[in-house]
This record gives C-alpha cells, sequence and structure tokens, in this order.
C-alpha cells in the first residue's frame, strides 16, 4: 500500500515507503560489515563487550504503541506520546499485544513479496536518548529486528530497513547530527 495516498503530506506516515521497496531495502544504514564493538586505548578488546567504555546498550522500558494495521497509526505517530512500555528486547506477542505467528503447516499471512497485507499489525517504539558531545560518531544497532524498522530521530525520517523474508539482520545506522531526512 501506498501510504503516501491515505496520510497527510509530509507527516511521519507519509515517509514510510520503503516498507513495499525492494530496490531499497537499506536506507540511511551503513554499509554491511562485520560486527565489532569498540574499545578505547587501553581496554581489553577480549573483553565483554559491555566493559567497553564505548558501548551503550539501550535495553529497558520502551514506550509502546500498538495497532492492528498501518492504516490505523496516525499521520504523526512520532509526536503523540504513551504511558505504555514494553521491555526491550522482546516480542510484542509475549506481552499482551497480537498472538504468535508460528505454524509448520500453512502460512498464517498472505505471501506475495514485495507487498505486505494491510492487516499486519505495527508497533511504535519510542525512547529517549541523550549524551555529551564528545566529537565521537555514534551509531545505533539493531541486533535482529524481526520486520521493518522506519527510524526517526528529532521527528525526522532517519533511515529505514526491511529485512528481505523477514530474517533478523542486523542494521546499523549513523546517527552522528545532521543525518537526518527532514
Amino acid at each position: 500500500m501506498n501510504l503516501s495516498r491515505i496520510s497527510a503530506p509530509g507527516s511521519a506516515k507519509s515517509r514510510m515507503i520503503y516498507h513495499e521497496d525492494l530496490e531499497n531495502l537499506h536506507v540511511g544504514t551503513m554499509d554491511k560489515h562485520c560486527y565489532f564493538i569498540p574499545f578505547a586505548k587501553g581496554e581489553d578488546p577480549f573483553a565483554d563487550r559491555e566493559k567497553s567504555g564505548r558501548f551503550q546498550l539501550l535495553n529497558g522500558d520502551w514506550k509502546f504503541r500498538y495497532f492492528d494495521s498501518v492504516i490505523d497509526l496516525e499521520d504523526d505517530f512520532v509526536g503523540i506520546g504513551t504511558d505504555n512500555t514494553i521491555p526491550v528486547p522482546s516480542n510484542w506477542q509475549l506481552h499482551g499485544y497480537d498472538v504468535p505467528q508460528y505454524t509448520n503447516v500453512v502460512y498464517p499471512i498472505t505471501f506475495e513479496p514485495p507487498f505486505v497485507p494491510d492487516e499486519d499489525p505495527v508497533g511504535v517504539y519510542s525512547r529517549e536518548y541523550d549524551h555529551a558531545a564528545d566529537g565521537m560518531d555514534r551509531i545505533l544497532v539493531f541486533e535482529g529486528v524481526d520486520s521493518c524498522v522506519t527510524l526517526s530521530l528529532l521527528r525526522c525520517l532517519s533511515g529505514a530497513t526491511e529485512p528481505i523474508w523477514r530474517i533478523r539482520t542486523s542494521s546499523d545506522y549513523p546517527v552522528s547530527s545532521g543525518m537526518y531526512m527532514c
């Protein structure tokens, strides 16, 4: 579905154009590369990743809103708050939203790539993050998204990933200042 047809021009929803575009599977992401965790000089590069002074997990409770369909999503979904939270990482199906989508008999969702059924559920996750300017580049890494990601930072589209065939792949977004598509 072309979401720009059912949303206000210039809205966050109208910029969600990559979820059925096989020509643009990774927008605003870094090129594929080997997994790495940066360690500062003097730190043990063989230690657990949490020991790096240049690594910060964003796990924890994130604000969360659930929609049965992308059609139900508000035009300015980025700017609308909520008191509902969900632990990250997790699956929303295990926290009272939707039902697990597993089968070994018949696939329960219409399969017509690249088209996504209009009834495909949507989750909007949000979290505040701040850091002191230190001259270091920041990379936001999603280590296993189960579906399409549309990333907005400072209310601007910053990137999108459509893991083909819903394979959980890592998506790395450079999020240093000035990298937003407003």
